[in-house]
């Protein structure tokens, strides 16, 4: 069956098989006696080749290890056939390559507990010469590849990403306090623990007001979570300059549920129906979603007030959750290894 939101997914439902097709490239989910049949019945209108296979095989131990795209994914066996535990880890390499690039792969080098600190004025600093500006951008564009599976850098890599058309002492330094903590914290693995199914798909939301000190726009941070698993990370600059903590919440809110919208429709194409909620640490900006309209908030963008009509016809629920258990917090500040 073609999916509908995206008509490059497929979905097999008496074979419990998924598809997605890129160009020529054909990514099959599913049992290996099934993805085989998938690559067989294929193969009478095309040319196949299978390029590889990611999973475990239960007879050949109780831990495997298998690299791919880069990154490193380890199944653990304990006692049963299936595995009971996912570990996904990105390649340790990029953080020895930072480093050197940033002089810090000495040993006895300082190291921090936070990938960054919150500026004390909004001065940008002097540009940096032409022959630094390559280096910087190079380094900057490593460490943000990496963010993609460390989420405790997420946020300190966006924020010096935002120097790259030009870049300044001031940047150089951020970058110098990640690599330091990357020095004391050079590996980060994500555990996916077997669970069981749920009917919800859950998106966290956060926001930092005004917390550019140079612009004074905020930033806003969604997580989508099935469960326990973290699904995706965004951690992104807000456009408008919201001129209250509620506002710049707000906009963070409805980030996150375009987002989770489209996770939802993604998820249907695959097979599965779920249902959507949002989680926001602010009372205003949950005050705001279930009201219609602008209310009071005279400075509100009115485009974005469309979450309000999905909520009144219950297409998602809204719901409250405590700053220090938000893991969206992550993304809207430099949190420190405790925290974390």
């Amino acid at each position: 069956t073609q999916g509908t939101m995206n008509p490059c997914l497929f979905y097999h439902s008496g074979r419990r098989l998924n598809a997605y097709v890129h160009g020529d490239n054909f990514v099959v989910g599913g049992g290996r006696e099934h993805t085989m049949w998938f690559a067989k019945e294929l193969g009478k209108a095309m040319i196949v080749n299978v390029e590889g296979v990611l999973g475990p095989d239960a007879s050949k131990g109780d831990i495997q290890e298998i690299t791919c795209l880069n990154r490193l994914f380890t199944w653990c066996f304990p006692t049963t056939t299936s595995p009971t535990k996912i570990r996904i880890e990105a390649d340790p390499r990029h953080v020895d390559l930072i480093l050197k690039d940033l002089g810090l792969g000495k040993p006895g080098t300082k190291t921090v507990g936070t990938p960054g600190i919150k500026a004390k004025d909004g001065h940008p600093g002097v540009p940096l010469s032409k022959d630094q500006c390559t280096p910087y951008r190079s380094t900057c564009m490593r460490l943000n590849y990496l963010a993609e599976d460390r989420p405790d850098i997420r946020f300190s890599g966006k924020e010096q990403a935002r120097f790259m058309a030009e870049p300044t002492t001031v940047a150089m330094e951020m970058l110098k306090r990640t690599g330091r903590y990357l020095k004391g914290a050079p590996r980060l693995a994500q555990e996916f623990e077997k669970q069981s199914l749920t009917h919800n798909l859950d998106g966290l939301s956060d926001s930092d007001h005004a917390g550019c000190l140079r612009t004074r726009r905020s930033t806003s941070c969604s997580v989508l979570k099935y469960g326990k698993h973290t699904l995706k990370m965004s951690s992104t600059t807000q456009v408008p300059i919201a001129i209250s903590s509620g506002e710049s919440e707000w906009y963070a809110a409805v980030k996150t549920t375009s987002m989770l919208i489209g996770a939802v429709a993604m998820s249907k194409d695959l097979g599965r129906t779920v249902q959507p909620r949002v989680w926001l640490d602010s009372t205003a900006s949950k005050g705001i979603a279930s009201r219609r309209g602008c209310g009071t908030v005279r400075h509100l963008e009115t485009t974005t007030l469309w979450v309000q009509r999905f909520v009144t016809n219950k297409v998602l629920t809204i719901h409250k959750i405590l700053g220090t258990l938000n893991d969206a917090d992550l993304g809207t500040k430099h949190v420190d290894r405790q925290m974390m």
